[in-house]
């Protein structure tokens, strides 16, 4: 019964992108756990869902350069500190899309995995980036302070 139900909702679905009328059914769609649904109901369901804002995107072609200002003396060794990596500017790829990965990012771009075994913690302006936020709230030559967790 639940893969009947997704085969319905990717067939409605399909129609919605196409010139096609939408199939006639009068049997309702259940998801786990809910309440049945009829196909009215789940046709507004997917237009509220198409209207919604999609996220603003970066310049997929270059990308955005940030500027890393390391806080913690002990994040970079001393070699980095020397060659001047304490404060540098980095190219935010496209494939980047959270804040979280691009911590990861970074630690595996200067080699911090024995340096911060917990991870990184961003700033800005003196505020926490979460983990979980878009990357595309950074834009070209924003200063992210780059601390231990």
């Amino acid at each position: 019964m639940r893969g009947a139900s997704i085969f319905r909702q990717l067939a409605v679905k399909a129609y919605k992108g196409s010139s096609l009328p939408l199939p006639e059914t009068t049997s309702p769609i259940c998801f786990e756990g809910s309440d049945c649904k009829v196909r009215n109901e789940l046709q507004s369901l997917y237009v509220s869902a198409e209207q919604m804002e999609s996220p603003p995107t970066m310049d997929m072609k270059k990308g955005v350069r940030i500027r890393l200002s390391f806080d913690d003396p002990d994040i970079l060794t001393p070699q980095q500190v020397d060659q001047g990596l304490s404060k540098c500017w980095i190219l935010l790829h496209n494939y980047i899309l959270t804040i979280g990965q691009l911590a990861a990012h970074v630690v595996a771009k200067f080699d911090l995995q024995h340096s911060c075994r917990e991870g990184l913690s961003f700033q800005m302006d003196g505020f926490a980036l979460p983990p979980t936020e878009l990357a595309s709230l950074l834009r070209n030559s924003d200063i992210v302070s780059v601390k231990k967790q």
